[in-house]
């Protein structure tokens, strides 16, 4: 059987990697023994975010649910895109990134890269055959990058403010 690759990328999402996605990745971020934790990629504003989104998430479930397949390294996972909330109205949610293997960070290495000034990224890219395929780079490495990548992203680097956004190829 042929292994599948990516198609010419259409259209990618990318989103800086925080300390708190460490912990969720790696299924650590409940802070009380009440509950489980959140295990999800929250993207806000939703008004900027969520009619792009839903090109990658393209299996309308319900008002609030969206679901796409994601090829993650040697993987295939079917992932949840959940619009906002009564009490997180402007916010949507990519549902439990630790099934998205290829965006796994060890703490140590997310460590090391933040403390030579640097950032993560999480990278979401829909191709021209409709299939989306997950990615993740440290900004050091940005130079690496399709020239459309590095070229939207290297602005966005000195921002205080978590980095995401769209490329459009």
């Amino acid at each position: 059987m042929a292994t599948l690759k990516p198609g010419n990328p259409v259209i990618a999402f990318f989103q800086e990697v925080v300390a708190g996605d460490i912990r969720k990745f790696n299924l650590e971020s409940n802070d009380s023994p009440t509950g489980g934790g959140a295990r999800d990629l929250r993207i806000s504003p939703v008004a900027d975010y969520w009619d792009q989104l839903l090109s990658f998430f393209p299996l309308t479930v319900s008002a609030r649910e969206q679901r796409g397949k994601i090829y993650s390294g040697n993987s295939v996972v079917e992932i949840k895109l959940m619009a906002p909330t009564a009490s997180r109205s402007n916010e949507c949610r990519i549902c439990k990134i630790s099934q998205i293997n290829i965006w796994e960070i060890s703490q140590q290495d997310f460590d090391t890269v933040v403390a030579q000034g640097h950032k993560w990224m999480y990278l979401l890219i829909l191709d021209d055959q409709g299939n989306v395929w997950a990615s993740k780079f440290s900004s050091d490495k940005l130079n690496q990058m399709h020239a459309k990548v590095s070229n939207a992203i290297a602005p966005l680097l000195t921002i205080n403010q978590t980095v995401r956004g769209f490329i459009t190829f």
